[in-house]
């Protein structure tokens, strides 16, 4: 592996790391630009590249270092939200073309979306003792998934146009 792309396995790490702190809260989940910087990292890093930078963030906030929206350590598994951050490793997909790219992140949306779904209420059942109404948690989280939706679309246009700008060349998939 070349240094140019340890720098940029690196920058992504911290990337998403400061994309947890830019919070827009929301009824059940708080909203992150965790998401837009993992997106951004496949179109522009690569799958196998996107993959070992997410996998870096993700240890280091389980060794402690508190880089998770939430804090970090090992008993962050515990947080119902800990799914999500799951689900953020289907997002690692690497295609030319704008619309194309976005159909094919959607699916991504979607399984991080369920796993992050599941795993709450796993976790809020039985680690929690607490019931949640999932009509009324869908409810909710709708209107998240639709503005995941169009944040998809524009960090794929966003990442396209910066793959361009620094001349980064990968093979479609």
């Amino acid at each position: 592996m070349k240094a140019k792309d340890l720098c940029f396995i690196s920058i992504f790490t911290v990337l998403t790391s400061v994309g947890a702190f830019i919070k827009i809260p929301t009824p059940i989940v708080p909203f992150t630009l965790q998401y837009v910087f993992v997106l951004l990292s496949g179109i522009i890093l690569g799958s196998k590249k996107a993959l070992l930078s997410q996998t870096i963030y993700l240890i280091i906030g389980l060794i402690g270092i508190p880089i998770f929206s939430q804090g970090g350590g090992i008993s962050y598994v515990l947080n119902p939200t800990f799914g999500y951050l799951i689900g953020l490793f289907s997002e690692k997909i690497v295609i030319k073309n704008s619309l194309a790219l976005f159909l094919y992140s959607l699916p991504g949306l979607i399984i991080m979306y369920l796993i992050g779904i599941i795993y709450f209420f796993l976790i809020m059942k039985y680690y929690y003792a607490n019931e949640i109404i999932i009509k009324t948690f869908l409810i909710k989280i709708i209107p998240d998934f639709i503005m995941d939706i169009v944040l998809t679309y524009l960090t794929v246009l966003i990442g396209i146009n910066i793959k361009r700008r620094l001349k980064i060349d990968k093979k479609i998939i």
